[in-house]
């Protein structure tokens, strides 16, 4: 992967970013709007069809049922709806789902707006930190529950050729560093004692292997999560998920219905002013690892270079593997 020389130096373009970033959620928030009325509208003409022409229909009805019994009388201490009660209690229940669906609706859409605009600007922070800490930083991601969070890296990052497969799952993660830490004991316990002066004071690390000195290089790169007021509690919402993802270390997509309920997939920072070339498809589910495929999705591209992240409606088809022309540009 490329990346800048050392000294190269990138302006921070904060006013770009949130400008575009907020005329995004405005052209969501419209969208989803006009869906609203269009939807209330639906019910609206349903609603009055059903007062104009249903109604008096069961009215008259009622009227002859009731007029061929006359004998016909309920009891002093009973009680009953006509036909006309219970077709005012079914327009009252057909009202309130006339003003109530509308209104989710569109709360619903300005959520995913402002959810989506949110991981946008996370990108961009986790950018920023990485470069001010000079410290490689990555954003983690849980595809089935939306869920993310920021982690600091102890040392030196360096990605090289894209990896098949897939990102490990916190469980790999754990078995690996205890897989470590097993290696060592037994290379520590064939070493045996160290050596011994003419005092007989032992030789520190006299009976050590070049494998026991360089140990501390051979070891798992350990990850540090953030947990701070910024980076607490980052999730896309209870009813988004990110049904699929790219970054440039991948060498395919990391697909949230093939990775299973524990799929995890990583973003990268590195402090030389770079991130990953990257695309995250957010979709709206029906359930629990369910995408509702009624809904359009949507699309966050990265740009490697500047740390931005675009939000765009709809599946965007986007090459991680070559970098765009105007990447440095805009």
């Amino acid at each position: 992967m490329p990346l800048p020389d050392e000294g190269t130096f990138h302006p921070i373009e904060r006013n770009s970013s949130f400008r575009s970033g907020f005329i995004m959620g405005l052209l969501n928030f419209a969208k989803f709007k006009a869906r609203a009325k269009k939807k209330a509208e639906c019910i609206q003409h349903t609603r009055a069809f059903f007062l104009s022409e249903l109604t008096p229909k069961l009215a008259k009805f009622n009227s002859s049922i009731m007029s061929n019994r006359p004998n016909i009388q309920l009891a002093h201490n009973q009680s009953g709806m006509t036909m006309i009660e219970i077709m005012l209690v079914v327009a009252l229940i057909a009202l309130i789902y006339s003003i109530a669906i509308p209104q989710f609706s569109l709360k619903s859409g300005t959520e995913v707006a402002t959810k989506t605009q949110r991981l946008a600007d996370d990108i961009r922070s986790a950018f920023d930190m990485a470069v001010l800490s000079n410290k490689t930083h990555r954003i983690v991601f849980e595809l089935a529950t939306g869920k993310y969070h920021l982690e600091v890296a102890d040392g030196i990052v360096q990605l090289e050729e894209p990896i098949s497969g897939h990102d490990p799952t916190e469980d790999e993660v754990k078995a690996k560093e205890e897989e470590f830490a097993s290696q060592t004991k037994e290379y520590e316990s064939m070493a045996g004692d160290p050596v011994k002066d003419e005092d007989g004071t032992p030789i520190e690390g006299s009976n050590m292997s070049p494998i026991l000195r360089n140990r501390s290089r051979a070891a798992p790169t350990k990850w540090t999560q953030i947990d701070n007021l910024e980076w607490n509690n980052r999730s896309l919402g209870d009813f988004l998920l990110i049904s699929e993802m790219q970054a440039e270390h991948h060498a395919e997509k990391q697909v949230m219905t093939e990775l299973g309920p524990k799929g995890r997939a990583f973003l990268y920072f590195f402090p030389q002013g770079y991130v990953e070339r990257a695309f995250i498809r957010v979709a709206l589910k029906s359930d629990d690892m369910v995408i509702d495929d009624s809904q359009p999705p949507y699309t966050i591209t990265t740009k490697s270079f500047l740390g931005n992240a675009n939000v765009q409606s709809g599946v965007v088809e986007f090459n991680v593997k070559e970098a765009d022309s105007g990447d440095d540009n805009e």
